[in-house]
């Protein structure tokens, strides 16, 4: 049962069969929140009514359960309206959550509908009512009239109550824009102030287009024709120039441009133009650099069309200086305007005097100091950068003539002279990194560099163990990465781990529930489309087995893969003896959770079915165990009740259990029949040791306290 509340206006009605969709999708979810906050103590029911802003666009409907500690929040907005986000007073989710529910976030249906989901209300203090606000934008819808005359665009299709927006309007090719119609009129659209929907429309007319065909003569020529814009808008202007290759010239226009430039004005038809090229030849400029090494020279373009014009520039190599051109050319530039036969250039370079920068270190293993030049050419520049070393920090530089620059840098402008730099550095202090585990056998972390000098940065890595996954960090890192920078304290870092759920038996289920009771598995009540898809009667493991298509490692009923190891720690067939022995049967391994089982015996040893033990006596034959390496692994503990219950089989009773891979279950008295788990029974706490334990004559859980004595049967996971 959900009662419903909120506050805005009337939604509009498609709306409706959208939000039944939702509900369905997380009636689960909430059920079993709620499920685990009834009756406990300290649960305040919350109070939570939606509320649109502005009222206009739409309603939060928030639907809370009956028995008052779970509610789904969703949007629906107006048509014109659009979803924007949610607050919950003054701090959404976080709000909620500290105040009426354990747990709060926002999700997406199948639909995208977003949703905020808040579950739980257990120990809640919250007296007044909490109203969560949906805040919607004001929609700005676009229309170009007809489609095909061009396009519209706003800076903005959506906007908050109060803002404002501007539009343009582009016509394409062969159009012509005329005027916005809607909320905007004229050649110009700005809407301002805007406050509820506005729909703006541009309007556009067919002009047509034409095009400009081109030729060049002749074809030789390898000359081009380029005509912007092509096709031209009827009535607008077109220029048309000419490109051409080397050793060619543009002479002239023909077709409807004439002389030697083309403008089309008023073009109400398609057009031709023809451009008429002369052939003229090409020269090429000598070149030549003296000495040879002092650098390059470079003429643009080379060889030039005869007549034409070229520019040479030279390029000294480290250590000349450019001094003049000869030839063709004089002085400091070349500009060649007319190439001719026989031009010819020289660039003259000369050489120039270096000096060292020499460089001293403070305390001389502190670093080092790079310069961009050593030795600088005369009047050069050098910028030098100093790198403290691990340990310390650059401290100041002590030269003549120098600049200081930014971080630790300084320049020499304009070097006439030898250069002394000295560097100085001092020494950092170190900081230690305490990298904790949690629990300690779960993993580990490893901090580089630790310890680390003041300033430094470090990185933290955690490494699962062998059935636990890295949860996250905290202490001086926090989240699912560890890097601090600018270490300037000792610092503290704690790796948490948690358990990993073992995969899941099959659960002997083998039909499926349409939503009104059992019925036999189909796809449109299972399949992934279904409103109770992927269901475990028709894709577990014991349907596979019932239709021939699981693949097994051992043997088992229906879905339960198992396979026999000897006490030595080899895989037995059928036919094992359970026993002491090294070759004896000692254990079953799960083929599918990967956990292994001890398997009892009628020896009289320790492993006996009728051996009967404390829960502290547990533990210490989990010890004894491992020391004599049962099975050849020392890992060996007391099992959680959902991992002693992954054994249970509902095909059996009496007991619960595959008889063929786990013989001697004890089933009386009834002391025998139930077995220690190592999980502590939080419901019954206030009244002793509780623990919880699984009876293997039907598979029930059960509860006692921890110094009765019962059976055991030990559990390993893969190490």
């Amino acid at each position: 049962m959900w009662l419903r509340s909120s506050v805005a206006a009337p939604a509009h009605p498609s709306h409706r069969w959208r939000a039944t969709t939702a509900w369905m999708m997380l009636a689960a979810l909430l059920s079993a929140g709620a499920a685990q906050a009834d009756g406990e103590p300290g649960f305040v029911e919350p109070k939570v009514i939606g509320q649109a802003v502005p009222v206009a666009a739409g309603n939060v409907q928030c639907d809370v359960s009956g028995n008052g500690n779970s509610a789904v929040c969703q949007p629906m907005a107006n048509p014109g309206y659009q979803f924007d986000s949610y607050t919950a007073d003054s701090g959404g989710c976080d709000y909620l959550a500290a105040h009426i529910s354990a747990y709060c976030a926002q999700i997406a249906d199948a639909l995208h509908i977003p949703l905020l989901v808040i579950n739980g209300g257990v120990n809640g203090s919250a007296t007044d009512t909490v109203y969560v606000t949906a805040m919607f934008k004001i929609r700005i819808s676009t229309a170009a009239e007809p489609a095909a005359g061009g396009s519209l665009n706003c800076s903005a299709t959506a906007v908050s109550s109060g803002d404002s927006a501007s539009c343009t309007a582009q016509p394409n090719p062969g159009w012509r824009f005329d005027a916005f119609t809607g909320d905007c009129s004229g050649a110009a659209c700005t809407l301002d102030n805007i406050t509820a929907p506005r729909s703006v429309t541009a309007n556009f007319s067919f002009v047509g287009t034409h095009s400009i065909t081109t030729t060049a003569q002749p074809p030789e020529a390898g000359g081009t024709l380029t005509c912007t814009p092509n096709p031209v808008t009827h009535g607008d202007s077109s220029t048309c120039t000419g490109s051409a290759a080397l050793g060619w010239a543009l002479d002239h226009f023909s077709g409807d441009c004439s002389g030697t430039t083309c403008l089309l004005t008023a073009v109400d038809a398609d057009r031709h133009v023809t451009g008429h090229f002369a052939y003229v030849g090409t020269e090429s400029i000598a070149t030549q650099a003296m000495p040879a090494d002092g650098g390059s020279i470079a003429c643009t373009p080379n060889p030039a069309t005869t007549g034409s014009a070229s520019s040479c520039t030279a390029t000294p190599h480290p250590g000349y200086a450019f001094a003049h051109f000869s030839g063709d050319c004089s002085g400091a530039t070349c500009t060649l305007p007319a190439v001719t036969a026989g031009s010819s250039v020289t660039a003259h370079f000369s050489v120039l005097p270096t000096y060292p920068v020499t460089i001293t270190l403070d305390p001389v293993d502190a670093g080092n100091v790079s310069c961009t030049l050593n030795p600088v050419y005369e009047n050069g520049a050098t910028t030098c950068t100093a790198h403290a070393g691990p340990g310390y920090v650059f401290a100041n530089f002590v030269c003549s003539g120098c600049l200081a620059g930014p971080g630790n840098t300084v320049s020499f402008p304009s070097v006439t002279a030898p250069v002394a730099l000295l560097a100085r550095f001092n020494p950092l202090p170190t900081h230690d990194i305490q990298a904790l585990v949690s629990p300690a056998a779960a993993g580990s972390v490893t901090c580089t560099p630790n310890p680390i000098y003041t300033g430094g940065t470090s990185t933290c890595t955690a490494s699962a163990a062998p059935g636990f996954r890295f949860a996250q960090f905290s202490g001086d890192c926090v989240g699912s990465d560890c890097t601090m920078t600018n270490v300037n304290a000792g610092k503290t870092v704690t790796a948490h781990f948690t358990r990993l759920s073992p995969p899941l038996n099959g659960t002997g289920q083998t039909r499926c529930h349409d939503g009104m009771g059992p019925t036999v598995c189909t796809q449109f009540n299972s399949g992934d489309g279904a409103s109770h898809p992927r269901q475990d009667g028709r894709f577990g493991r014991d349907a596979q087995a019932t239709a021939g298509t699981l693949t097994k490692a051992g043997g088992g009923h229906a879905g339960f893969d198992f396979t026999r190891i000897a006490v030595s720690g080899a895989p037995l067939g059928e036919g094992a003896t359970p026993g002491s022995g090294a070759g004896d049967w000692g254990c079953t391994r799960d083929n599918v959770t990967g956990l292994t089982w001890e398997i009892k015996t009628t020896d009289g040893g320790p492993r006996h079915i009728n051996a009967r033990f404390t829960l502290a006596a547990a533990h210490t034959h989990a010890a004894q165990m491992n020391a004599a390496a049962l099975c050849g692994h020392t890992n060996w503990r007391v099992p959680s009740r959902h991992e002693l219950r992954s054994i249970v089989s509902v095909a059996h009773t009496q007991p619960a259990v595959d008889p063929d891979y786990f013989p001697n279950t004890a089933l009386s008295p009834i002391d025998m029949a139930v077995y220690w788990t190592s999980d502590f029974h939080a419901r019954h706490q206030a009244t002793g040791n509780q623990y919880w334990m699984v009876a293997f004559r039907f598979g029930t859980p059960f509860r006692g306290d921890a110094s009765l004595s019962s059976g055991i049967r030990l559990v390993r996971n893969e190490e």
